[in-house]
């Protein structure tokens, strides 16, 4: 088993020198670091991970919690788990799971949070740890999402260009950050256009989507498109009209925002603006390690661009 002492040999340093890069990469230059990691993997050197841990005063705990309704967000937030617990894996770290805040503990290093709300902010800004959320916020916080303005700005272009003359939003009825840039995006292309927005605020549900369909009147002269904020609700709509027998995407196309899951089950398939949900959660989980490491308060930021997949419900 190769020592700590043949590591300072090999990079003709001190051993409290190798000591000081594995415990506080961050009082070592960088020029000094990179000889000292090139000395371990020549060697192929293992540190122990239980001592570093408790020479650097830390647990590599990362607690991760999820502040919405799980039956809504189960298979969405699967993918960011995923992603989340591959990063820790990669970096050694363990993730320990909460769905309710009496459940977070401060036995840890830091936290990631889905799904918060601005009622949480206050809670939020008590915890003494290092934190990112999942979810774009004004409120100073560091954050991961997608770029949802840009996503609704190029779905609902895209609807025009195949063809479609009526656009109208279903979004989603919250005052949140993203909800609101997800809006601002529609808004925006359709002033591009030259067009007047028409749109709804509802709550994620898919019966609620396909309610309002009751009080609408979809002209069978004019090709309408539903650009949606959720999966959730394009499907409602989806259903909806079916069964008032309008042809999709002929006469009706529906582009949904999410792309798990939901979008590759429902008959016709779903066109929608895919999230890099995994890939998402993997820079929540490396943005929260610069965090800790860097020991600042400083908020950062990550917009990921979502991808148009089209399918069956758009031309």
């Amino acid at each position: 088993m190769v020592s700590l002492a043949e590591v300072a040999r090999r990079a003709n340093v001190s051993k409290m020198t190798v000591s000081r890069v594995l415990n506080h990469p961050e009082k070592v230059s960088q020029s000094l670091r990179e000889l000292v990691e090139q000395a371990m993997k020549d060697l192929n050197y293992r540190p122990n991970i239980q001592a570093q841990a408790l020479a650097q005063k830390r647990t590599r705990i990362i607690q991760v919690m999820i502040l919405e309704e799980m039956a809504l967000v189960e298979p969405y937030y699967a993918a960011l788990l995923a992603g989340i617990a591959q990063a820790a894996q990669t970096n050694q770290y363990s993730m320990h799971l909460a769905t309710a805040k009496e459940a977070l503990s401060d036995q840890c290093d830091g936290y990631i949070v889905m799904g918060a709300r601005q009622s949480d902010y206050e809670w939020l800004a008590s915890l003494t740890k290092p934190l990112v959320l999942f979810g774009e916020n004004k409120a100073g916080f560091s954050f991961v999402d997608t770029d949802n303005r840009a996503a609704t700005y190029q779905a609902s272009l895209f609807a025009h260009q195949q063809g479609y003359d009526q656009l109208i939003y279903v979004g989603l009825d919250l005052e949140e950050s993203f909800a609101h840039s997800r809006q601002a995006g529609y808004v925006a292309a359709m002033e591009d256009l030259g067009c007047s927005p028409q749109l709804y605020k509802l709550e994620n549900r898919s019966r609620v989507s396909q309610a309002l369909l009751d009080g609408l009147e979809l002209s069978s002269d004019v090709k309408t498109a539903f650009i949606c904020g959720s999966d959730r609700l394009a499907l409602g709509l989806v259903r909806g009209l079916e069964a008032r027998g309008k042809r999709i995407p002929e006469e009706v196309g529906v582009i949904g925002f999410d792309g798990f899951f939901l979008d590759k089950v429902s008959r016709p398939s779903l066109t929608t603006m895919e999230q890099p949900l995994s890939q998402m959660g993997q820079a929540c989980l490396e943005q929260l390690l610069q965090a800790i490491q860097s020991q600042q308060d400083e908020p950062t930021s990550l917009f990921f661009p979502a991808k148009l997949i089209q399918r069956e419900t758009t031309l």
